[in-house]
Order: C-alpha cells, then structure tokens, then sequence
C-alpha cells in the first residue's frame, strides 16, 4: 500500500539525487553562514566580549562528546548501507534500534557528566570569574549537556537517512532549525541572562529536530522504527571494530579543529578566545562546504568497489579531489585577502587587529586539509584503509597540541593558528595522498597536474586581481568588499575553463548557454 506520507512531499523528491545531496548540503551551508554572520555581532554586542567567550568556550568543550560516537556514525552507515542495499528492512530496523539504544545511553552519559561538572569547568578559565558569571556558566552547562541528549538521538535518525542516500532530507531538517534558531537567538539575546537563555534555545532547536527526522525516516523507510533493544556481544563487535579506527580519526580531528579554543581559555584568557574564534568561524565555512560534497561520497564508493568499478572509483576521485581544492583555495584565499576588512566592519577593529595573521595560517590548515583528509577520508573508508589515515592524522594532531601549548605562551593567540597550519601541511598534506594515491590508481603527476596546479592557479588569479582592484575599490562597507569579490568571481570564470578539464564546466555551459556549448564542442 502507498506510504501515506509520500502524498505530502513532491514525487521527484522521493528518489535519491547525489546532485541534489550537493545542492542541499551547500543550500544547509549558505543559509547557516548567513545566519551566523548576521548573529555573531549581535549576540557579541550583547553579551559582551568575556560572556561571548564563556559560552564559545564551553561550547567547545561540549563538542568533546562526539569522542563517544566511537566512530559508530561511519560503522552504522555502512552496516545500514549494506542493508539497504539488500533491501533487508528488519535488518534495518534492528540497526536503527540498536543505534538509538546506544545513542540514547550515550546522551544521557553526556547529560550526567554535564551535570556533575558544570560547577568545575567555569573555574577552569585563565581569568576568574564574577559570582553571577559563574552561576550562568554552571546553568548554561547543565542545558548543554541536555542538548546533547537530542544531538545523540536525532544521530540515529540521520545516519538512517544517510545511508539510503538522502542527505538532502538531512540537510532540510538543518535549514528549518537554522531559521528557527536563528528566531531564537535574537529573542535569547535580548533578555537580562542571555547566555541562559541561549543554551534554552539550543536545547528547544534538538528537541524541534527530533520530530522531522522520524517524519523522513517514515517516509524514506515506511517499514523501519526504532524500538529500545539490547545489542548483542557479535553486534557491538562489528560495530566497534569498524568504528574503532574511525574513532581514532576522529579523535585527532576534533584534537587539531577544537582543543584551540579550549587551550586559548585555559592559557590566555575568555576575551582571547573572541580574538580567535571569530576568524575561526569564517575558515571553518570552506570546511563546511568542503564537506557537502565529501560526505554525500560513501554510499557511491562502496557501491563501485562492491562492483569492482575501479575505473569509476578513480575518476570520481580526481573530481572530488579538484572540485574540494579549488574550492577551499578560493573561499580562502578571499578570506586571508578581505577577512580583516570585512571582521572590522563586522564586530569591530579589536577583533580585526588580531586577524590576519590567524586568517592566514588557519586558511592554511584549511586548504590542506580538504586536500589530505576531508577528500580522501571516504576513499580511505571504502578502501578499507583507515589504519592507514589513523597514524597520519594522530601524528598531526599531537604535533599540533604541542606546538599549540608552546605557540599560545610565546607568541599569543595568533601562534595557535600557526601551531594548526605546520602540522597541516608537513604531515598530512604530504603523507595522507602519498598512502592513497597507489590504492586509487593515481599518481602523484596526475595528483599534481589534475588536482594540486588547477587550484594554485585559481588561487594565483584570485589574489594578483586583488592587489590590483584593491587600487581602485576599497574595503570600508560590505558592498565593496562583494564588488572587489565579484572581480575576482569575473577572473575565475574566464580562468577556470583554460586550468580545469572540459567534462568539469561543460554541463554547467551546456545548461546556461547551450549556443556556446555547442560551438566549443564543435
């Protein structure tokens, strides 16, 4: 009988797209940068400099708790996948739930911890706390640890969602809760205990999410529900034994992408965790584009080596390789040249006279990796080759703590972002390809020539037409600072045609001007 739900959503909808996953997860992508660049300066205007760092701070403590997925998100996707694949539903609806017993355990573990150290961790700060302060920092770590619980919860529900290739339904719970939270935000912000208030509002923005992915999950897989079940010895084995070398992967990137704010706090002080966050978040956008595209890639690689499809798995390779490097190269580029420009203009010149240097060498950090990990990482997971991508990404990580601890002391905030980009680029940039490259059937000539020149040289265009408009337009608004980008937008689509394959560009000018097309292929 036809599935109810199906009637409310479009017929086109409900076929699996890895077009529209892209689309959607850089539509998810867009609509949460607008919402944080149009947020930040009002939620730091309002809290002020030393609250805003609190509740960065404590925030990133909370991202700690993705240590207890045990690399279980990548085991249940796979495991998921491969019943999908058979078309197993009770298979499937005893991974889903076992995936919400565990998940449901582990939030409620995360919710306990919060509880019994929300009056420790505000303590931990550099510079100590007023009494009020530190009441709002111990209620404002309580809720988070409560929103942890939905964070775990709706996990399960999205790696089922995943698995039967629908990102695009993932990234549609993530728009509606953006907007939703962004409403909440501002209501937040404007009362008397406003990080308070903020936590409530993350808290409520889980607890929306929870509904809307049962309501896909339904309709994606009618037949599937979640129920609480007792995993057994050979579940939790397989589980944990592929999720184990994910897990330590991980590990090192949440080492090398949080412990930053969390040692800036300890070793310097809440308002620098400010000074280093801000600029974070405008690097961490390449990443999140970056990642629409690599994380809609898993469910395409198993299919072609279950196949055999080598070839397949070679050319999507180079795509994916290609289309993440010059893109990273290009978002980054843009951020080292205006960052400043458009952080002045944004929060203030404080934040601003701290920023280029840290702009810099995390949009460093960031190029490499999209490169060497965020590209590779599903290749390595279908490959079965993690082991490998776990010592390269470890080695990477515990050089970057230390030369953070050392860095932050002798040269101040801007010495954490340099401490990320060495370790960056003279571990991972250079050993993580080198392990792939021969499994993939590419070789470090075709990685260069395909991969590595085509975004150094958008990235060279991009810069020489700055230096040379930032003679003529300057960067004291926002809509300058869209003109000078939308030079460098003219440059790159002359350029890219000329640097890049034609199978990359062809089908976009086949669609905008199809005369033209024609005429190239001519």
């Amino acid at each position: 009988m036809l599935n109810p739900l199906k009637a409310l959503v479009p017929r086109s909808l409900l076929q699996r797209s890895l077009k529209r996953n892209i689309a959607l997860n850089w539509t998810a992508t867009l609509i949460g940068a607008v919402v944080s660049l149009g947020l930040t300066p009002i939620t730091v205007a309002r809290l002020q400099e030393e609250d805003y760092g609190i509740w960065t701070f404590l925030n990133g403590l909370t991202l700690y708790s993705n240590l207890l997925y045990l690399g279980l998100g990548s085991a249940f996707v796979k495991k998921m996948s491969e019943a999908v694949g058979r078309d197993d539903r009770p298979d499937q609806t005893r991974l889903l739930s076992v995936a919400g017993t565990l998940y449901t355990g582990l939030g409620l573990l995360c919710f306990a911890l919060a509880v019994a150290l929300a009056p420790v961790v505000p303590r931990l700060l550099a510079t100590p706390l007023a009494p009020e302060r530190l009441d709002a920092a111990t209620i404002t770590m309580v809720l988070l640890g409560l929103r942890l619980v939905f964070m775990f919860v709706n996990s399960a529900f999205s790696a089922l969602l995943a698995s039967h290739g629908r990102w695009d339904l993932v990234s549609t719970v993530i728009i509606i809760a953006a907007l939703l939270r962004s409403v909440g935000v501002l209501w937040a912000t404007a009362q008397p205990d406003a990080m308070v208030w903020l936590s409530i509002v993350s808290v409520v923005d889980g607890a929306i999410q929870l509904p809307l992915f049962i309501f896909f999950c339904r309709l994606v897989a009618p037949g599937v529900r979640m129920g609480a079940v007792r995993p057994t010895r050979e579940e939790l084995r397989g589980l944990y034994g592929f999720g184990a070398q994910a897990f330590v992967v991980q590990t090192a990137l949440l080492i090398i992408g949080y412990t930053d704010t969390a040692l800036i706090g300890v070793l310097l002080g809440a308002a620098s965790v400010t000074l280093y966050t801000l600029p974070l978040q405008l690097v961490e956008q390449s990443r999140v584009l970056v990642n629409g595209i690599t994380q809609s890639l898993l469910p395409e690689l198993a299919a072609y080596r279950a196949r055999g499809e080598f070839d397949k798995l070679k050319s999507l390779f180079l795509a994916a390789s290609r289309t993440c490097a010059a893109l990273s190269v290009l978002i980054n580029v843009h951020l080292v040249i205006l960052g400043p420009a458009f952080l002045a203009i944004w929060v203030g010149p404080v934040v601003a006279a701290e920023s280029p240097r840290i702009l810099l060498f995390l949009g460093i950090a960031a190029t490499a990796s999209a490169l060497s990990t965020q590209v590779m990482n599903p290749f390595y997971q279908a490959l079965d080759l993690l082991k490998l991508l776990v010592l390269v990404v470890l080695a990477e990580a515990l050089v970057n703590f230390a030369l953070s601890v050392w860095f932050a002391g002798r040269f101040g905030v801007w010495g954490v972002a340099l401490a990320t980009a060495i370790p960056a680029v003279a571990i991972t940039m250079v050993f993580a390809p080198r392990f792939l490259l021969p499994r993939v059937g590419v070789t470090v000539g075709e990685f260069a020539e395909q991969v590595v020149l085509p975004a150094a040289a958008l990235g060279v265009a991009c810069a020489v037409t700055q230096h040379f408009v930032s003679y003529v337009i300057g960067a004291d608004s926002i809509l300058l600072l869209a003109a000078r980008s939308a030079c460098s937008g003219l440059v790159v689509v002359l350029v890219a045609p000329l640097v890049l394959p034609r199978a990359d560009w062809l089908p976009l000018v086949s669609r905008l001007a199809p005369g033209l097309a024609r005429r190239l292929t001519a």
